[in-house]
């Protein structure tokens, strides 16, 4: 914790001695050392095309007739599902398999230049999340091992030339390597009544603090109630997995 963030603690803590302290972060952080050309890993094993190979560094530069998977966004890979996607060509009775098959490959997958694993895990999103909102985001999202990450070229639809290069742009740590690598932490000056807090108990505790109800939408716990339930079983995004 930077020392700035720990005399505020310490100044408030003095100041209301009585209040209720919580210093919480959804996620971790890291350094990441090398970059990650995910579009070019995709062309390189036949899941992807350039649109225009002569400019790879083109945004979007994608031929939907040759595209079975893309990158956009950093943690995020689409499927170019038929029936979804304006001019998608795989179809949903192939879909798992294939989610299946890059998972497994980029699991697998190992930096050309030190041998390092680069992705630590793949989330096939219709196993984390739920919800109405689920079909507009990514198929699958990437949790990179600790000093990768997807290069900000990739994440705009690019294909650089190389699979993975030394990060030297100014912006050089970042929270979006698998999420159990970068956990997130709390700290309260009261006891903790659970084992297993979540991102879902802080509104109901902070609710509590308050003396307001939560409301029947919510289900968190509040983690100063010693006999607190066992965490739910929610289907959420664990908070690193950006």
């Amino acid at each position: 914790m930077p020392e700035a963030s720990k005399l505020a603690i310490i100044l408030v803590a003095e100041r209301f001695p009585d209040a209720t302290l919580l210093v919480i972060s959804d996620h971790g952080f890291c350094d990441y050392r090398r970059r990650f050309h995910l579009n070019t890993w995709l062309k390189n094993n036949g899941y992807a095309r350039m649109r225009r190979p002569s400019d790879p560094k083109m945004m979007a530069n994608f031929e939907a007739s040759g595209t079975r998977a893309y990158n956009i966004g950093f943690n995020g890979l689409y499927i170019n599902l038929k029936g979804r996607e304006r001019l998608g060509i795989v179809d949903p009775a192939a879909k798992q398999a294939l989610m299946d098959e890059l998972a497994a490959r980029l699991k697998a997958f190992r930096d050309p230049d030190t041998g390092a694993r680069v992705v630590e895990e793949v989330y096939q999103c219709d196993k984390v999340f739920s919800g109405p909102r689920l079909p507009l985001g990514p198929d699958m999202i990437l949790g990179y091992a600790l000093g990768y990450r997807c290069s900000g070229d990739s994440a705009m639809g690019a294909f650089p030339e190389k699979l993975v290069e030394d990060n030297m742009k100014p912006w050089g740590a970042d929270h979006m390597a698998a999420p159990h690598l970068v956990p997130g932490v709390l700290f309260a000056n009261r006891k903790v009544g659970v084992n297993d807090p979540t991102l879902l108990d802080i509104a109901p505790t902070i609710m509590h603090q308050f003396g307001l109800k939560p409301t029947s939408q919510m289900r968190g716990r509040n983690i100063f109630a010693v006999t607190a339930a066992p965490a739910p079983e929610v289907k959420t995004r664990n908070a690193g997995a950006n």
